[in-house]
């Protein structure tokens, strides 16, 4: 809307919702920022000693959930994606090596191969301090892999984050044992090399 005569210039008087709005929007982004360099200062962190939590629950296994054994630890990968989904906040699907070491081990199941997409970004946890398995899409890798294709999307799923998908109590106080002991293994390799 153009300025009251003689004022020059031009105006724009904008409702007070879409200002509100506007300032909402801004506040988000603002918060987006921090929780991003969080993020970013957590990638450069010191790893932790992780301690058992007496009340820990076992994740919840309803019908059709699929799950995937990595050694003792069971992870609910149905559960695990809804929670990705519902915070794009924190994982944010980066290109990983197809030909890296997150596909040394894969073995694949020929009969599911021609329905395999690749659009799904697989799922690698921190197993160790800076070490990641691949715990769902092991068929992609495979398969982008006989396509050519050097790279693929991945979310990497942090250490922290991986109790709450552990479905067997068993599994979660193995988990806790073997993180320690490669951050024990992590830190004299550390120390040795005048890393730390």
């Amino acid at each position: 809307v153009s300025a009251p005569h003689g004022q020059g210039g031009t105006k724009c008087f904008m409702p007070l919702w879409q200002r509100q709005k506007i300032q909402t929007l801004l506040s988000f982004y603002q918060i987006m920022t921090i929780k991003h360099q969080l993020i970013l200062s957590m990638n450069q962190k010191q790893f932790k000693k992780l301690e058992v939590d007496e009340s820990f629950e076992p994740c919840p296994v309803m019908d059709g959930d699929e799950l995937c054994p990595n050694g003792i630890f069971v992870f609910n990968i149905t559960k695990m994606k809804e929670f990705i989904h519902s915070r794009p906040d924190l994982f944010v699907p980066e290109d990983i090596d197809v030909n890296g070491e997150h596909s040394s081990f894969i073995s694949v199941n020929e009969e599911h191969m021609p329905n395999v997409e690749l659009s799904e970004p697989v799922i690698l946890a921190e197993i160790a301090p800076n070490s990641f398995n691949v715990i769902d899409g092991r068929h992609r890798i495979e398969k982008a892999r006989r396509m050519g294709i050097e790279k693929i999307k991945a979310y990497k799923v942090n250490a922290i984050y991986l109790p709450d998908f552990i479905v067997i109590k068993k599994g979660y106080l193995a988990f806790v044992d073997y993180w320690n002991y490669r951050l024990k293994t992590y830190n004299k390799y550390l120390i040795k090399t005048g890393k730390k």
